[in-house]
C-alpha cells in the first residue's frame, strides 16, 4: 500500500512513525492508519482496514531541474526549477559534489560556495521556478550539485540530480604582434578544448566611443555577443 509515497511503516515503541515520502504528489498527502487491535468482522488480518485521516497531512516537497547546466565565469545564467513546492522566494546555491559537508553547514561558512564562488545564494524569482546565478570561479575542483531551501522551511535539501559545470578561459593578459602576421596564443582553463572558437573585439572606452559615433540613440551591443546569446542565457 502507498508505495509511491513511502509505503506502509510500523509505529515504533515511542509511538512515532518515520516516513520517507517520495515526490510527485501535486497536493498534500493524507494519513491512512491501520490499528493493530482493530479487526473488522473478526478478521485475523489486522491491517485489512485502513482509516483515512484528512486532518493529518504531509506534503512531499521536491525540486527538479536540468540534469546538467553549463555556465561561464562572470556570465549570468538562467535556471528553471520545477517540483512540488517550488516557488518564488525559495533559495538555492551550488556546492561541490565531492564535498560531503551538509548544505546547512555550507550555508554558514563565510568562505564556502554560499559566499559566491559558484554564484552565492540565489533566489527563485517567479512562480514558474526561474532563478539566475553568476559564478565567479570555474568548476575545475569538481562538478556542482544544488542545495535548496523551500520558503517557510528550515532544512536544506541536497539535489544530486540537478548539477552544473562552470567554464573559464585564460591566456596572455596582453601581447603585441605585427599587423598581418599570425600569432599563436596559449590558452588554458576549465572547459577549453579543441573545436572552441575565438576572436578579438574592441574593448573598453574605444568600443563604446565607436558605437556612440555610429548611433547615439542605439543600445551598446556587445561585439563579443552580437546576437545577444549570452543576454538570452542570463535573462
Amino acid at each position: 500500500y502507498g508505495m509511491r509515497f513511502g509505503g506502509v511503516v510500523e509505529v515504533a515503541s515511542d509511538l512515532t512513525a518515520a516516513f520517507s515520502p517520495e515526490g510527485g504528489a501535486s497536493m498534500a498527502l493524507e494519513l491512512c492508519y491501520g490499528f493493530a487491535g482493530f479487526r473488522p468482522g473478526g478478521s485475523p488480518a489486522s491491517r485489512e482496514a485502513f482509516v483515512r485521516y484528512p486532518g493529518v497531512q504531509v506534503r512531499a516537497l521536491e525540486v527538479t531541474g536540468p540534469p546538467e547546466t553549463t555556465a561561464v565565469v562572470g556570465v549570468a545564467r538562467n535556471l528553471t526549477l520545477q517540483g512540488a513546492g517550488v516557488g518564488e522566494g525559495d533559495l538555492a546555491f551550488w556546492a561541490l559534489q565531492a564535498d560531503p559537508t551538509p548544505c546547512a553547514t555550507l550555508a554558514l561558512e563565510a568562505g564556502g560556495p554560499y559566499a559566491g564562488a559558484y554564484g552565492g545564494a540565489f533566489s527563485v524569482s517567479s512562480a514558474a521556478g526561474l532563478a539566475t546565478f553568476t559564478a565567479l570561479e570555474d568548476t575545475s575542483a569538481g562538478d556542482l550539485e544544488l542545495c535548496y531551501l523551500f520558503a517557510n522551511e528550515t532544512s536544506w535539501a541536497r539535489t544530486a540530480d540537478v548539477t552544473a559545470l562552470v567554464f573559464d578561459v585564460a591566456g596572455d593578459q596582453a601581447f603585441e604582434g605585427l599587423s598581418g602576421d599570425e600569432e599563436a596564443i596559449a590558452l588554458s582553463g576549465y572547459g577549453v578544448q579543441e573545436g572552441d572558437e575565438a576572436f578579438f573585439a574592441e574593448g573598453g572606452a574605444a568600443a563604446a566611443r565607436r558605437r556612440g559615433l555610429q548611433d547615439e540613440g542605439a543600445a551598446a551591443a556587445d561585439e563579443c555577443d552580437p546576437a545577444g546569446v549570452l543576454s538570452d542565457l542570463g535573462g
